[in-house]
């Protein structure tokens, strides 16, 4: 990975970062793609802000660290899987695994709920602090996007 595509790579999709480094992409895009998708949330998220927001400055930089923790770790178990995070939004996260042909359905659709597992077992019931555990919520699907 050369030093561009490092730096991308905490921004942007593996799948994009490469390609921006070497400046393949040159103006917007859009193509019909097969693939699984695993979709990650944490359910009580606003009631688990609201704990650690109460208790001020101190607080916030104890969120701040739980869940960038929580969040490596399941970007770990996503790579780990072979797939990618393509877009995080709060505390969403949206996971794609291309699938190369209409035959690599199943291995990807398995790499995928693998993924989701993995994410379960690794992350649910993990100590959030100021009484609240977290609870990962995950759906995964397969086919045209």
């Amino acid at each position: 990975m050369n030093a561009a595509s490092q730096t991308l790579s905490s921004y942007v999709p593996r799948l994009l970062s490469g390609r921006l480094a070497r400046g393949s992409i040159s103006r917007p895009e859009a193509r019909l793609d097969s693939a699984a998708v695993l979709l990650s949330d944490i359910r009580g998220f606003t009631s688990l802000v609201a704990a650690f927001t109460g208790a001020g400055r101190e607080g916030l930089e104890q969120l701040t660290w739980v869940l960038n923790r929580y969040f490596a770790d399941l970007v770990e178990e996503v790579y780990a899987h072979g797939g990618d995070v393509l877009c995080i939004a709060g505390d969403a996260f949206l996971c794609y695994w291309p699938m190369e042909s209409a035959d690599d359905l199943g291995d990807t659709t398995l790499r995928a709920a693998q993924a989701g597992l993995a994410i379960q077992r690794r992350l649910h019931d993990r100590e959030a602090g100021h009484g609240h555990r977290f609870a990962p919520r995950i759906g995964s699907g397969a086919g045209a996007l």
